[in-house]
Parts: structure tokens; sequence; C-alpha cells
């Protein structure tokens, strides 16, 4: 934002002044400051002062030109202040120093000054603006959108007007009326905030807009990363995550030393190698390389203990990165935090600790059908079968159409013997068990059995031996195993697919040392 130079001198001078070599001095110091020559003007200023020569004017300019350098804040200060010496109701003085003020984050101070200011009747677009960033900085929010309406009703037509009121409410998550300035600025010619208008449109779900506008700001710089960083979370929040790895490559090329700046891009690179490409290796390899950027980021922390939990099944280290996660208050903006650490303790068979995580999630959202699962999942392990019976009915009674808290539901019906409503719940959502819980195939199967159903009871469980995945088997589960296998042995003696049935359970039933 640009600072206000004086638009008009003062005409009278003292006659005794006027008459002087300073005079003179600073007469042509005026013209060359007018024409821009900015540092022939401040020589000739220093020149008129060394001649005695003073008016609040010249210190006003001279501070003007002296706060070119930013790093000369105190001498800019020190010109101002004996510009209001000389004159306390300089209305360009008080914003200047108000300005000045501002830019060392003073910001108290500074509206001080620029309301004197406006009191002693200065005018400019950045004299509201200005006082709008102020009230937003000392958490005025509402004084800081009074004033960014000032601007815009007396300069309708200035791009930073627009542009400053839709900061304060794109600052204050707003995203529908930070769009509509950000909308009025661009129609005035702004291209300086296709990001944010690409941003604002992703928070409202229009995908289509978010796109073209990350397309818009590629175009306006080709090597700003930025672009392309956006246009990556346009496509990852739109699940097309091939598109969104593309582009978040790209800007990974484009950054040098920023990239402390996208440290939330990395992340996700990380989860779409994993859980979309199944490059575990390039996983891992984007997890380090974002917490290395920013260890104290939660999410960062959580994804490298999702990837040694569901890639390398290494839970004690993920049990590390979760514990981080926790620490940096995950929780408090994504409970699934609590459901990942339940599911990793529960892998490691610490139901009560597991429980103790999956309980803290539920106390922040009770009807979590996630948590709720694993809850349930810890229950059952420690055989605590009434309870589960009992939160099976609640879970149905919410989410009766769920394929798990029906396959659940019918698992702890056959453990109380009621096989018949246990076959009845499994059959008809036989196909979809692959994608949910395969185990309950052999429970279907042990229904069958223990109706006397030996056939489909065979035909189960062949299904299901094509099915498990072999290394998530317990020790509990292959013994299981062995133990129906003879079962069916003796009503089956010669069958083939008993012989199939125990080549597919081999590697589980006689593992090779």
């Amino acid at each position: 934002m640009a600072r206000d130079k004086i638009i008009q001198f003062k005409k009278i001078i003292k006659p005794k002044q006027s008459l002087s070599k300073g005079y003179a001095l600073y007469n042509e110091g005026k013209c060359l400051y007018n024409q821009n020559k900015d540092d022939l003007a401040f020589k000739k200023f220093l020149e008129a002062e060394k001649f005695g020569f003073e008016t609040d004017d010249m210190y006003a300019c001279m501070a003007w030109l002296v706060g070119r350098d930013s790093q000369k804040t105190d001498k800019v200060l020190e010109y101002i202040n004996k510009a209001i010496e000389l004159d306390s109701e300089n209305s360009y003085a008080h914003y200047l120093k108000g300005y000045t003020l501002e830019s060392i984050g003073q910001y108290s101070e500074a509206l001080s000054c620029l309301l004197k200011a406006e009191e002693l009747h200065y005018d400019s677009p950045y004299l509201y603006t200005k006082i709008s960033y102020c009230y937003e900085q000392i958490g005025e929010e509402l004084k800081s959108i009074a004033y960014a309406s000032k601007a815009i009703k007396k300069y309708p037509n200035e791009i930073d007007c627009y542009r400053r009121k839709a900061w304060v409410y794109f600052s204050h998550n707003n995203n529908e009326e930070a769009l509509k300035y950000f909308l009025e600025a661009e129609k005035l010619g702004d291209t300086s905030n296709f990001y944010q208008i690409s941003y604002c449109y992703s928070e409202l779900e229009n995908h289509k807009k978010a796109l073209a506008y990350a397309n818009k700001s590629i175009i306006a710089d080709r090597n700003n990363f930025y672009g392309y960083y956006r246009k990556g979370f346009v496509y990852y929040m739109s699940e097309k995550y091939e598109k969104a790895l593309e582009n978040f490559l790209k800007a990974v090329s484009l950054i040098k030393e920023e990239a402390a700046e996208v440290y939330d891009m990395y992340p996700r690179i990380s989860w779409i190698y994993q859980n979309i490409k199944g490059d575990i290796e390039n996983a891992k390899k984007y997890g380090k390389i974002s917490i290395d950027i920013m260890p104290d980021y939660d999410f960062a922390q959580y994804r490298m203990g999702c990837i040694y939990l569901y890639a390398d099944k290494n839970y004690k280290e993920a049990a590390k990165y979760f514990k981080k996660a926790l620490a940096l208050k995950m929780g408090e903006t994504d409970i699934y935090v609590y459901y990942d650490v339940g599911k990793n303790y529960f892998s490691m068979k610490k139901y009560a600790q597991a429980l103790k995580y999956v309980e803290m999630g539920l106390s922040i959202q009770p009807e979590n059908l996630g948590l709720c699962s694993v809850k349930i999942s810890i229950l059952y392990k420690q055989r605590k079968y009434e309870e589960v019976r009992t939160l099976l009915q609640q879970a149905l009674e919410k989410f009766p159409d769920d394929i798990w808290v029906q396959q659940a539901n019918a698992m702890i019906l056959g453990h109380f013997k009621q096989y018949d409503d246990a076959v009845k719940i499994l059959e008809p959502i036989r196909k979809d068990l692959s994608e949910v819980n395969i185990y309950a195939l052999f429970v279907l199967a042990n229904c069958y059995f223990k109706k006397k159903e030996y056939e489909k009871s065979l035909e189960t469980f062949l299904e299901y031996s094509q099915k498990e995945y072999l290394e998530y088997l317990e020790k509990q589960d292959i013994r299981s195993i062995r133990s129906f296998i003879k079962k069916l042995s003796k009503h089956f003696p010669n069958d083939e697919r008993l012989n199939q049935i125990e080549e597919n359970f081999k590697p589980v039933l006689n593992p090779i040392e």
C-alpha cells in the first residue's frame, strides 16, 4: 500500500523566512520533491535546515523521503515529531506518523495518530484502509469493517478499499463476504488476489470456479509456486488425487527456500502416495519432509503415524508420532486422530489404552460411527459381550443401513447362539463383507454349521478361505480355523473343497520356519 505524499504545501511563509537563503533552498527542494527527484529534494531540505530554515511541511517531506528506507523508522519519526512540534494541526504529519508506527507493529499508537489525522480532516483512501487494518490487528473486527466500508463509500473506484474489506472477512474465515469484495476489486483491475479468490470458492465448495482462479494465478506468474499449490488443493478437495499430486509436485519443483510457507502441502503429498499410489517409499519421504519443515504441525506427525500404522504395521513407531500429534492439540481440530490412535493400540492388543483414546473422541462427538466401531471391537476382544450387544442395538437405531453395524450385530447374535437371526443379516450383505469385515464370512459359515446346513457351511468357508487376508489373522483366529476344518472333515471326509481350504490356509496353518 502506497504512502501518501503531501499534495499541497502551505503558501504562507513568515516574511523573514521568505528572504533567507534557507527559504530559497527549501523552495528548490519543494520543486524537486514535486518532480519526484527525491534524493536531490532531500539534499536541498538538509541544506535549508543548516541555514536555520524550518517548517512543518519541510520536515513532513523529509520524513516521507527517509521513509523510503524501511530500516530508518527512528529517523522518520524524528522528522515527523519536529513537524508536529511546529504545527500540531498538520494532518499529514499525524497520518505519516500513524503509517510509520503501523509498519513496525505499534497498532494502538498508530491508530491514535491516524484518527487524529482524520479529526484534522486529512482525507485519503490509505488513511481509512490503514485505520481499518489497525483496528483489525487489535481485535476490533466490527470497527475494521466499518472503516473499510467508509473507504469504499468515499473512494468507490479505489482497488485498495475493496481489497481491505475483503481481507478483513478473509482473515476471519467469512469466505462468502470476502469473495464478494475480492471480486469487486478484480472488476477494478486487481490481479493480486486470484489465490484468495480460488481459496474462497474452494471453501464454498465451488470447485469449478476455484480451479479457474487457480489457473489465473498460474497464468499471472508461471514461476510462482503458489498457483500450483492452490491448484493442487482444488483437485485434492475434489478427490482428483492424481491431478492434485501433479500440481503439488510442480509447486515443489519451483520452491527454493519457501517450503515453510506451504508446509501443509507435504503431508497431503504423502497421503496421496500412500493411499492412492501405494508408494510407501515416497509417502515416507514426504512425510519426513513435512516434519522437517514444520515439526510442530500436528497433521505432519499424525500422517507419519498413519504410515507406520497402516503401511508398516509398526505400531510402536506409530504410537510415537500419534503421541506427538496429540501433544500438539490435534484432537481439538480433528477427532479422527482418536480413531487411529485407538486402532493402533487395538492392534498392539493394548485394549485399555485403545479404549481410553476412543472414549476421548466420543466425548467430543458421541455419535461418530468410526469411533463407535472401534469401541465395539475393543469390548468384543475384552469379551464384554453384553456391552457390545447394547452398543450395537444403539448403533442400529442410528445407522440401520450401515453394513459394518449390520455384520457386527450378526457376529454378536452368533455368539449368543441366535444363528437364524445372524444368517438373515449376513446373507443379504454377503458380497459386501470383503470390504467391511471378511471374518464375518467365517461367522456365517459357523452359523450354517450350527444349523446343520453343512453344505452351505462348507461353501461359505471355502469362500472365506479365498478372501481372508492371512497376515491379519491372530493366533486365536488360526486355532479357530484349524478346529473348524476338523469339524467339516467329519462331514466331508474326501471332499476336494476341504483340500482347497487347507491349501489356502497353508501359510498360517503350516508356516515355513
